[in-house]
């Protein structure tokens, strides 16, 4: 009798899971279907399609436990599966948030004790179907976000496992229980930082499985949670996002390009504070989102205001403390509303309390929803006792969000401009979306239309970025008069700038007039040797001239510069424009230049013994961007000759193209120990220890380099870059001075003295 009662149980829990899952399965797709089609959006280039490190499996493998290694490693497993697939690699966010929402109704069930379906499933059908989430799901790069909340999901799930089995004797069991919900929540941190604080929920999980009492064990749990995940990530985390740059009485992430692109930041003065003060009023924005999400957009760019009494955040603040204090009363009546609060509280504060990121982004609100549908479900059918309002309520629900969510998702899978154009309806005084759909525009070779957006935004915050962006477009429309009137204006408003050397060598360049293209473009050098239009440049005239080999260096040269940048520069908007001219030109040149380079490969190999022979294509092929090739040619060179220096720098910039930063700085040492005093080898050591965030190590290179070289603009805007970032603006501001007096690298310099203006320089 009781074995047929188990088994009753055990077939209807089956049944129950099979049925949300189809009941799940089933609204994932409708609501997600027209998001399929879409492309990629914003930040998806930089961290997917123009980031060459997640397309080496093995390197992402290795970093696995680095800043967000484990959503990277997760893209790295997309390109290797189906490459550069929006489609697909948008399928895998659908599938991974319709398996959260999933987890989200097990993670409500254990909270009640498996007592309640009513709960759990309307949490899990809010979590899944509420037109907030698709920020996170149709945004390809917040898988980052998707596999956050999964591990922290599972994490919880562990651990309730783990108290329920507090006592049973079973002492292992325990141990394992507690081990994969630490991992878990290691492994969510790396997806994403922001749920770091997740050991804050411990006390509260126990808090629920002990009845109004902290579950025996909960101490073991806590210091699990806490010291395990802190000695494993915070060697990584004290440098969030390139690197955490002190400012005043505050911290920005070093190379954010938020305030740089909608509303620069004039004054960094209690700058964490002013976010902090932010959050007051963006959080009328997040409520609004939740219960009535109409006019949505990927980008809202708020401001930052300046530090000034304002009622509204005061007034949040206030109604935030009286609702903890009503929730802790009430904590026996309503222990869902208790603990979801907190989960809100917990989760929103690194991303939305000290650390100015841009103040909103709906995308945050992804894990937040699971305390807020906690909070809204304990609420409704707490204070609604009647059986038939209570279906309508949740039916009319449940099909405006369905609604809402497919009509949004039409706009994800929709063409990139179509997407700004909404986004730019939503959010009208917003400067960052228009911008971008100048972006858009100028990739698509639609100059005119990009011209005339970046002409509106030029009072709008800027000047450099949008006067630049408006000659380029300008020029390429056809339109050089007006082209070279703006690029006068940039030049007599920021001293060193060299669009107007560059575009005068274009023009050079189409009248055939060699000599006079080459000397504007030694000036242009002078003041920025790092322009990635120039190299673009002698890309398309190699093109003109069919010369395949030089068109495929020069492209590549484009796109080292890129990934040097590492993120869309204030100075160059259309650089994702151009970048992408760039790997064009260089794939039609490889493939023009294939039967030449398989003929290179065959002679080596029929002469293994000419290694001059050998490490003059090994040479190309770093020059074409072929670096496995490259390094396998160099590696076969250097253990031939094992004294040779160049071979072990060569294999290091291999390495650093690679994204294999360590191995890398290994081959310079190696260099270095065989070359002393090489300039190109301490140079290139002391860049990838900066890329190591081994401030000290690079600092004391380019104080070396310094001394001995003392005309080395590049190290000199270098050692101020570290001085800067370590809060030495002093030091650094004596730094930029003198590479402002030197050639090439004077206008960055001068963009760095101008960074310092509101630093304390005393």
């Amino acid at each position: 009798m009781l074995t047929a009662e188990l088994k009753r149980m055990k077939e209807g829990k089956i049944s129950f899971w099979a049925a949300i899952s189809g009941l799940f399965l089933s609204l994932a797709c409708v609501i997600y279907f027209p998001a399929i089609s879409g492309g990629w959006f914003l930040d998806d280039y930089h961290s997917i399609v123009l980031n060459d490190g997640i397309k080496d499996f093995i390197v992402s493998l290795e970093s696995l436990l680095s800043l967000r290694g484990v959503s990277l490693l997760s893209f790295a497993v997309d390109y290797s599966l189906w490459g550069l697939n929006p489609s697909l690699s948008r399928a895998v966010n659908v599938f991974i948030h319709l398996c959260n929402s999933l987890l989200v109704v097990a993670l409500c069930r254990a909270i009640l004790s498996n007592k309640c379906t009513r709960i759990p499933l309307a949490v899990g059908l809010i979590f899944l179907c509420h037109p907030v989430q698709t920020s996170a799901v149709s945004y390809i790069v917040q898988r980052m976000t998707l596999l956050s909340t999964f591990f922290v999901l599972c994490s919880l799930l562990l651990l309730f496992r783990y108290f329920n089995s507090v006592g049973t004797g079973a002492r292992s069991v325990r141990v394992y229980w507690l081990l994969g919900a630490v991992l878990a929540g290691v492994l969510s941190v790396f997806s994403k930082e922001s749920t770091i604080l997740l050991p804050c929920l411990v006390p509260f999980v126990a808090w629920m499985i002990g009845r109004n009492r902290l579950q025996d064990g909960w101490q073991v749990a806590m210091v699990a949670y806490s010291v395990v995940p802190l000695a494993a990530v915070l060697t990584h985390f004290l440098s969030i996002n390139e690197g955490i740059a002190p400012l005043g009485s505050s911290a920005v992430f070093f190379r954010d390009v938020g305030p740089q692109l909608y509303a620069v930041v004039e004054n960094y003065d209690y700058l964490s504070i002013r976010y902090l003060l932010s959050q007051g009023e963006v959080s009328w924005v997040y409520l609004k989102l939740v219960f009535l999400p109409l006019q949505q957009a990927l980008d809202y760019c708020w401001p930052i205001p300046d530090m000034e009494l304002r009622l509204l955040p005061v007034f949040t603040m206030t109604m935030l403390g009286g609702v903890w204090v009503v929730l802790y009363k009430q904590r026996d009546r309503y222990p869902l509303s208790f603990f979801g609060f907190h989960w809100v509280l917990f989760f929103t504060a690194v991303e939305s309390s000290i650390i100015p990121l841009d103040p909103i982004f709906e995308h945050r609100l992804y894990l937040l929803m699971i305390g807020i549908s906690l909070v809204a479900v304990e609420q409704v059918l707490t204070r609604i006792e009647n059986r038939t309002v209570l279906i309508c309520i949740a039916l009319l629900t449940l099909g405006g969000y369905v609604s809402l969510s497919w009509q949004r998702n039409t706009v994800w899978g929709g063409d990139e401009g179509t997407f700004w154009d909404t986004n730019i309806a939503a959010a009208k005084r917003a400067p960052r979306p228009l911008s971008w759909r100048g972006v858009i525009h100028f990739k698509d070779k639609e100059f005119a239309e990009s011209a005339a957006i970046f002409q509106r935004l030029i009072k709008k915050g800027n000047r450099l970025a949008y006067l630049r962006a408006t000659g380029e477009a300008l020029y390429f429309a056809g339109k050089e008069k007006e082209a070279f009137d703006v690029f006068t204006r940039l030049g007599a408003e920021f001293s060193g700038e060299n669009s107007m050397e560059v575009f005068s060598a274009y023009s050079a360049a189409r009248k055939g007039h060699w000599p006079l293209m080459e000397e504007l473009l030694e000036k242009s050098q002078s003041k920025d040797q790092s322009d990635m239009r120039v190299p673009l440049l002698r890309a398309t005239i190699a093109e003109e001239q069919g010369n395949d080999l030089n068109v495929a260096i020069s492209s590549q040269k484009v796109i080292n510069h890129w990934e040097s940048m590492a993120v869309l520069g204030a100075e160059s908007l259309n650089a994702i424009g151009f970048v992408e001219w760039a790997r064009t030109l260089r794939s039609q040149a490889l493939f023009r230049l294939s039967d030449w380079l398989s003929e290179q490969s065959q002679s080596i190999a029929e002469n293994p013994e000419d290694i001059n022979a050998m490490v003059d294509f090994a040479g190309r092929l770093l020059m074409l961007g072929e670096f496995e090739q490259a390094k396998e040619y160099y590696l076969m060179a250097s253990a031939m000759v094992p004294k040779a220096w160049n071979l072990y720098y060569n294999l290091g910039i291999v390495s650093d193209h690679q994204m294999d930063f360590d191995s890398a700085a290994d081959y310079y040492d190696k260099a270095r120990k065989l070359s002393p005093r090489n300039l190109l080898v301490l140079e290139n050591l002391a860049a990838v220890a900066l890329k190591l965030r081994q401030y000290k190590k690079a600092e004391s290179l380019y104080r070396e380099i310094t001394s001995s070289w003392p005309s080395n603009g590049k190290a000199w805007l270098a050692l101020g870059g570290i001085q800067e970032l370590t809060q030495r603006y002093a030091d650094a501001k004596l730094s930029y001075e003198v590479a402002a007096r030197l050639p090439n690298y004077s206008f960055k310099a001068q963009r760095g003295l101008a960074g310092l203006r509101d630093k304390n320089t005393k």
